[in-house]
């Protein structure tokens, strides 16, 4: 097949992840994105920023809709692939096209909007031949959309358990946890700061490691000089994903204390290291975390009750390593990366199928 991907940005890990498994299928791939970047798949993109100063943004979209267009006719795909969608006036270069299928990650269709990119996103959702979402959660979300009769399948995004695997367990001390996430208000690094605070006075020999970027790491940084926990705390910055196993694998614990989140595959890949996972109870995070037995869920907003969690598990590395190893059998069986592309490339096959049918 040749197959259209629209997206925001060929940076994401979960789009490298699709493009490669439509690549070992031996389709044809070309890509159409609107922030600037540099692609490693080695294959063509077409970029049309829209995200610079106000007059640009608007006359960035309204290229894009030309170039989308302009590009379908060219490349006359069998497959128009939205992966992500941005819910503006962008939709009018590619809703019209069929086949058309929508994948849908989180914020696209979570987030609020003004009433007319609620119209752009209703009209995208509804244009549609079929929604894949990545979770139950997510699948609610398109159905109150565009209405309970849409065809909507629930595909993962999936974990490559070659690369997510267990490695040689940490040191019992100190007591390692870490943070996989952008530094934004959503994640609720704030909270964990605050618990691994509480957590200090209690167990001692502890140590948080924050992975990542985010418009809020001089905050964070702040907030821990401002409780006296500079000596436990270490920002790594953005981390490769190729790398993130091993990093993974060094914690005794994953926390998340998202204020919203629609998924989660942090989580998902800490428990394929065999990590023990300690997240809100918010979103989509109890399907990936099962309270008891992978992990722990606690309220959100709530450091006292992540500190307690995170300490029970400090106080009880036998329980820990149970836990990390349900955890491993729970991704091994509902989101094996191999098992999810291969769902994607039948919801594929048969809509295109069906559309040479008609011809």
């Amino acid at each position: 097949m040749r197959i259209l991907f629209i997206t925001p940005t060929t940076d994401s890990a979960h789009l490298v992840k699709w493009v490669v498994a439509a690549r070992s299928k031996g389709h044809e791939i070309e890509i159409l994105c609107h922030a600037p970047c540099t692609s490693a798949l080695g294959l063509p993109v077409t970029v049309v920023p829209t995200d610079t100063s106000f007059m640009a943004k608007c006359f960035g979209r309204l290229r894009f809709i030309f170039v989308c267009r302009s590009l379908i006719r060219r490349f006359r795909p069998d497959l128009v692939q939205v992966h992500f969608m941005d819910p503006t006036l962008n939709v009018l270069g590619w809703a019209h096209t069929k086949p058309l299928l929508v994948s849908v990650w989180g914020s696209d269709v979570a987030m609020p909007r003004n009433a007319v990119n609620e119209l752009f996103r209703r009209y995208g959702l509804r244009s549609a031949d079929i929604v894949t979402a990545t979770n139950p959660l997510l699948e609610y979300m398109v159905r109150s959309h565009v209405g309970l009769s849409a065809k909507v399948e629930v595909i993962p995004f999936g974990i490559d358990l070659d690369l997510f695997q267990p490695g040689f367990p940490p040191p019992r001390t100190p007591f390692r946890i870490g943070f996989v996430k952008h530094l934004e208000p959503v994640y609720g690094y704030d909270i964990l700061i605050k618990a691994a605070a509480l957590m200090h006075r209690e167990i001692g020999s502890m140590e948080l490691v924050i992975v990542g970027g985010g418009s809020r790491l001089n905050h964070a940084r702040g907030l821990v000089q401002e409780l006296g926990i500079n000596d436990m705390v270490s920002f790594l910055g953005r981390v490769p994903n190729d790398q993130l196993p091993g990093l993974l694998g060094g914690f005794h614990a994953l926390a998340m204390p998202s204020l919203s989140e629609s998924f989660g595959v942090s989580a998902l890949e800490a428990s394929a290291c065999g990590v023990p996972v300690v997240a809100s109870r918010t979103g989509g995070i109890p399907d990936v975390v099962r309270d008891g037995e992978t992990g722990f869920l606690v309220p959100p907003r709530d450091p006292a009750a992540l500190a307690e969690r995170l300490a029970w598990l400090a106080g009880h590395p036998s329980e820990a390593s149970r836990m990390g190893a349900e955890g491993r059998r729970f991704v091994e069986r509902h989101y094996n990366w191999t098992a999810c592309a291969e769902r994607m490339e039948l919801v594929q096959q048969q809509l295109v199928a069906a559309y040479a049918s008609k011809a």
